[in-house]
C-alpha cells in the first residue's frame, strides 16, 4: 500500500505539459482572437498565434507562453490601436516571435510587464511609445528583440532583470533605459542610431552593462545618479559622448573600446569611479574628460591619437591617473583648475604637449615617461605643483613653469632636447636631484624670485643654469660637466652659488650685472674661465677651488667685491682683473686669504687698483700660537722671511699697481682664523 501511495505522489509532482491553443485571424484554429484564447487557457498552456494582423490590446493574466508562428505570411502582427500591445500581469509569462506596432499613446508599450520572471524574446516592436516596458516585478529576461520606438526601445523599471542580445535602433530617447532599479544585466545588445542614449542607467545601482554596441547616438552609455555599476567590454563609436557618468559614483568602466566619438569617456560631477584598461583612441576631442569629478582612478587606458587630447581634468580634485598610454595628440594630459591630483607612471610619446597644468594647485606628476613631444610638462598660472621622478627624452622643451609659484622639480631625468627646464615668473620654485644631459640648455630661469637649484647633475648641456632678473636665488651642490657656460647669473641680486662641481666647461660661473651674490665652495676645473664677474659689484667670492683653467677668476668692470679663501691653482692666469685687448677697470675689491699656486700668471692687472689684504686685523692661530694682524694672500714660490714666525712674510708682494702688504707664509688652510674682519 505504501508503494502505491508513493507512486501516486511521484506522479502528482511531475509537471504536466500545457495544452497548445492555436489562434488564426483567418479562422480554422481554436480561436481568431488572442485575448479569447487566453480566457480559456490555464497556467502552463502554450498559445500559438499564426500569421495575420491582430488588432487588440492583450492582457495576459496567467502563466502562459504566447508565441507567434510564421504560417506562411510572416510573423503575426499585433496592432495595439494606440494602447499597450501585450500586458503581462502574471508571473512567468513568455512572449515571443511577434511584430508589435501602434502602441503609440504616451506611456504605452509594445509589451508591458507588470509581473516577475517574464521572458520576452524575438519580438519586433515599432511605432510605439516604448518597446518593452518592465514595471513592478523583477527577474525578467528580454532577449533578442528589435525595437524602434518614439521614446525608448527597452525600459527596465524593476530590478534583477536581464536585457540581452536585443537590437534597439532609432529610438527617440534611449535604446535601452534602466530606470530607478537595481542589479540589472544589460549584455550583448546593439543600441545604435538613437536620438539620445544608446543605453541609459538612471538612478539605478549595481547594474552590469556588458559587451554591448552603441554606435551613432548622442550618448553611447549614460550612468546618471547611479552607483556601483560595471560597464565592461562595450564598443562605442561615433557618439557625441561614448560613456557618460553623471552624478554617479563607485562605478567601474573596464575594457571598453570607444573610438570616433567626440569624448570617449566624460565624467561630470562623478566621484570614486574606476576607469581601467579601456581602448579610447582616435576620438574627435578627448579620450577621457573629468569635469568637476573627484577621487576617481584612471589607470592602464590607451588614450593615444585623440584630436585634442588624451585626458583632460577640469575643476577636479584627488584623482589618480596611472599607467595610461597617451600621445600623438596636441594635449596628452591636461589639468585645468585642478587640485591635489596624482599622475604617475603614464607613458606619453609624440604630439605637441605631454602634460599641461593650467591654474592647477598642489598636483603631483611623478614617474611618467614622456618622449618626443614639443613640450614635456607645462605649468601655467599654478601653485605648489610637484614634478618628480619623470623621464623626459627628446622633448624640445622638457619642463616649463610660467607664472606658477612654488613649483618643485625633483629626481627627474631630462635629456636629448633643446631646453630642459624653463621657469618664468615662477617664484619660490625648486629643482632638486634632477639629471639633465645632452641638451642645448639646462635650466633657464627668468623673473622668478627665490629660485633654488640643489644637487642637480648636468652632463653635456651647453647652458647648464641661466638665471636672469631673479633675486634671492640659490644654486648649490650640483655637478656640471661639459657645458659651454655652466652657471650664468644676469641682473640678479642676493643670490648664492655654493658647493657646485664644474668640469670641462668653456665657462664655469659668470655673473653679469649681478650684485650682492655669494659664490662659495665651488670646484671649477678645466674651463676657459673659471669664475667671471662682469659689471657685478659687492659680491663675495670665497672658498672656491679654481684650477687648470685659462683664467681662474676674472673681474671685468666689477667693483667692491670680496675675494677670500679661494684656492687658485694651475691656471694660465690665476686672477685677471682687467685682461683683454680693451681692458676694463675692476677696482676697490678686497682680495685676501686666497692661495695662488702654480699659475703661469698669478694676477693679470694693468689699470685696476685693489686692496690685497684684510681691511682690519684678524685674530688667528698659527702653529699653535695666537696672533692678530691684517692678512694678505699666499703666493706659492714667494721666498721671503718671517722673522717673528707669525705666518706673515716680512716684505710685501707687488701685484700690478698695488702691493700685498701682508703675504702669507703658508696656504690659508694652515691658519685657524678666529674672527674675520
Amino acid at each position: 500500500m505504501r508503494l502505491v501511495l508513493c507512486a501516486i505522489m511521484l506522479i502528482l509532482l511531475i509537471p504536466s505539459e500545457g495544452r497548445v491553443i492555436r489562434v488564426d485571424d483567418d479562422g480554422g484554429a481554436d480561436f481568431s482572437s488572442i485575448q479569447d484564447a487566453l480566457a480559456l487557457a490555464g497556467d502552463g498552456d502554450i498559445i500559438e498565434v499564426m500569421s495575420g494582423v491582430y488588432a487588440e490590446s492583450v492582457n495576459i493574466t496567467k502563466s502562459v507562453c504566447v508565441r507567434g508562428v510564421d504560417s506562411g505570411e510572416g510573423l503575426p502582427v499585433l496592432d495595439g490601436g494606440g494602447l499597450d500591445g501585450f500586458v503581462a500581469s502574471s508571473d512567468g509569462v513568455n512572449v515571443s516571435e511577434f511584430i508589435i506596432t501602434n502602441a503609440s499613446a504616451w506611456g504605452a508599450a509594445g509589451i508591458r510587464v507588470l509581473s516577475e520572471n517574464a521572458l520576452i524574446s524575438r519580438c519586433n516592436v515599432s511605432d510605439s511609445f516604448a518597446g518593452v516596458l518592465l514595471l513592478g516585478g523583477n527577474g525578467s529576461v528580454v532577449d533578442c528583440n528589435v525595437t524602434e520606438c518614439h521614446f525608448a526601445g527597452i525600459v527596465a523599471a524593476s530590478s534583477r532583470n536581464t536585457v540581452k542580445m536585443n537590437r534597439a535602433h532609432e529610438n527617440n530617447n534611449a535604446g535601452i533605459l534602466i530606470l530607478r532599479s537595481d542589479e540589472n544585466l544589460v549584455e550583448g545588445n546593439d543600441a545604435s542610431y538613437n536620438l539620445g542614449s544608446g543605453i541609459k542607467v538612471y538612478k539605478s545601482n549595481d547594474c552590469v552593462i556588458k559587451n554591448n554596441t552603441a554606435d551613432t547616438n548622442d550618448y553611447g552609455i549614460v550612468l546618471s545618479e547611479s552607483h556601483g555599476c560595471a560597464v565592461e567590454g562595450n564598443i562605442l563609436e561615433n557618439n557625441d559622448y561614448g560613456i557618460y557618468p553623471y552624478l554617479s559614483s563607485k562605478n567601474t568602466i573596464y575594457r571598453n573600446t570607444a573610438r570616433a566619438n567626440d569624448y570617449a569617456v566624460y565624467l561630470y560631477s562623478a566621484w570614486n569611479n574606476t576607469i581601467t584598461e579601456n581602448d579610447l583612441r582616435m576620438n574627435d576631442a578627448y579620450g577621457i574628460l573629468l569635469y568637476y569629478s573627484d577621487n576617481n582612478t584612471i589607470s592602464s587606458n590607451d588614450l593615444r591619437s585623440n584630436e585634442i587630447g588624451g585626458l583632460s581634468v577640469r575643476g577636479s580634485r584627488n584623482n589618480t591617473i596611472s599607467g595610461n598610454t597617451m600621445g600623438d595628440s596636441p594635449h596628452s594630459l591636461h589639468m585645468e583648475d585642478a587640485e591635489l591630483n596624482v599622475a604617475e607612471g603614464n607613458r606619453i610619446s609624440d604630439g605637441e604637449m605631454g602634460i599641461i597644468l593650467e591654474r592647477a594647485m598642489n598636483n603631483t606628476i611623478a614617474g611618467n615617461t614622456i618622449s618626443e613631444t614639443l613640450t614635456g610638462i607645462s605649468i601655467s598660472s599654478g601653485r605648489g605643483n610637484t614634478i618628480a621622478g619623470n623621464n623626459l627624452t627628446g622633448c624640445r622643451l622638457g619642463v616649463e613653469s610660467n607664472s606658477s609659484k612654488g613649483s618643485i622639480l625633483s629626481a627627474n631625468i631630462i635629456e636629448s632636447g633643446e631646453m630642459c627646464v624653463h621657469l618664468i615668473h615662477s617664484p619660490a620654485s625648486r629643482l632638486e636631484g634632477n639629471i639633465l644631459r645632452q641638451s642645448s640648455s639646462g635650466v633657464i630661469v627668468e623673473s622668478s624670485d627665490g629660485f633654488a637649484a640643489v644637487e642637480n647633475s648636468f652632463d653635456r648641456v651647453s647652458r647648464a643654469v641661466h638665471i636672469t632678473t631673479s633675486p634671492g636665488f640659490v644654486i648649490s651642490n650640483s655637478s656640471i660637466n661639459g657645458a659651454d657656460t655652466a652657471i650664468f647669473v644676469n641682473a640678479s641680486e642676493g643670490g648664492m652659488v655654493m658647493g657646485n662641481s664644474i668640469s670641462s666647461a668653456a665657462e664655469g660661473i659668470r655673473l653679469h650685472a649681478a650684485h650682492d651674490t655669494e659664490i662659495s665652495g665651488n670646484l671649477v676645473e678645466g674651463a676657459k674661465s673659471g669664475i667671471v664677474l662682469e659689471r657685478s659689484n659687492e659680491n663675495k667670492v670665497d672658498r672656491n677651488n679654481v684650477s687648470r683653467c685659462h683664467s681662474g677668476i676674472v673681474l671685468t668692470s666689477s667693483w667692491r667685491n670680496v675675494l677670500m679663501m679661494n684656492s687658485i691653482s694651475y691656471n694660465t692666469n690665476g686672477l685677471a682683473l682687467d685682461e683683454g685687448m680693451y681692458p676694463m677697470e675692476s677696482s676697490e675689491n678686497q682680495i685676501y686669504l686666497n692661495s695662488f699656486v702654480q699659475n703661469r700668471n698669478d694676477v693679470v692687472s694693468y689699470i685696476s687698483s685693489n686692496s690685497w689684504s684684510s681691511p682690519t686685523k684678524i685674530k688667528y692661530i698659527y702653529r699653535g700660537r695666537s696672533f692678530e694682524s691684517r692678512m694678505g694672500n699666499y703666493w706659492h714660490g714667494l721666498e721671503e722671511e718671517d722673522r717673528n714666525s707669525d705666518g706673515i712674510l716680512d716684505r710685501s708682494k707687488s701685484v700690478g699697481l698695488d702691493d700685498d702688504p701682508y703675504p702669507l707664509a703658508e696656504p690659508p688652510e694652515r691658519y685657524t682664523v678666529l674672527e674675520y674682519a
